[in-house]
């Protein structure tokens, strides 16, 4: 549940670098347009805030399917090993 948000903001972070390298080193855009661009362009209570809403509502779901499949799962290898299947597919 941690984790989820926290890779978010990391790959965002890494997207906009990866944006900036593109745009400004290899096709000559103007820094200060792109940054521009970025303030102008990038609302942060609605994308940045969605964004990492989302991941933690897509954790809290992941966690919860795991977590069900783990409770109703018979106590042998063979059944923790369907519910680790079906946890995963």
């Amino acid at each position: 549940i941690v984790s989820l948000p926290m890779l978010t903001v990391i790959f965002a972070a890494i997207g906009i670098v990866g944006g900036k390298l593109v745009g400004v080193d290899f096709l000559g855009v103007d820094e200060g347009s792109f940054w521009s661009g970025m303030q102008n362009n990038v609302q942060f209570g609605h994308d940045v805030v969605n964004g990492i809403i989302k991941s933690i509502v897509f954790a809290l779901l992941c966690t919860w399917i795991a977590v069900f499949q783990g409770y109703a799962c018979d106590p042998t290898p063979e059944g923790i090993a369907t519910a680790m299947t079906r946890t995963v597919v």
